[in-house]
């Protein structure tokens, strides 16, 4: 039976996403991108276009038998294209903790940077619960203000956008408001 990576990849494109967990020490994350421990919180992107950022669990979890996983994020300094964009994802994946995809609408996870960078490769075979705070009208987003769960398969077959297994339309929350 195949082992696959449990992780949380926080990733957005211009805003500051802070986690804070009195029960987690952030230094055993293995952080790439732009991710930084500050002060208590981990903050996996600063407030500037283009960023992307992830913290990985280090070591591989066993998930085939399920897990169940609580996270708190906190959405703060909303600042560039459409005051805090594009979001942020809880990815599942097995290639390891290195792994980080295109910035913005690609949620670190998918193919590229969006629409109209394709260059950056996606995480193949993922699972994404992507919180979405920006309204790409090129990729179909339902709104600027959903969760929805997305896959990609091989390096071949990923698309932009990728693939929605289903999608929230109307959250009863604002998703950065800090």
């Amino acid at each position: 039976m195949r082992l696959w990576s449990c992780a949380v990849l926080f990733v957005a494109l211009n805003l500051p996403v802070l986690a804070a967990d009195a029960r987690r020490d952030f230094r055993s994350f293995h952080l790439i991108g732009s991710a930084e421990i500050v002060g208590s919180r981990l903050r996996l992107t600063p407030a500037v276009m283009n960023q992307a950022g992830a913290a990985w669990f280090p070591e591989r979890k066993y998930i085939a038998a399920g897990f169940d996983l609580t996270f708190r994020f906190q959405i703060t300094d909303r600042g560039g294209l459409g005051e805090g964009a594009d979001g942020i994802a809880f990815v599942i994946q097995d290639a390891g903790p290195d792994a980080l995809a295109g910035s913005g609408s690609a949620g670190g996870f998918a193919l590229g940077g969006g629409e109209r960078n394709r260059r950056k490769k996606g995480i193949p075979h993922s699972v994404a619960v992507f919180f979405d705070t920006f309204l790409n009208e090129d990729g179909n987003d339902p709104s600027d203000n959903y969760v929805a769960i997305s896959t990609n398969g091989s390096v071949k077959k990923m698309r932009w956008p990728p693939a929605r297994l289903g999608a929230t339309r109307n959250l009863p929350v604002f998703l950065k408001d800090g």
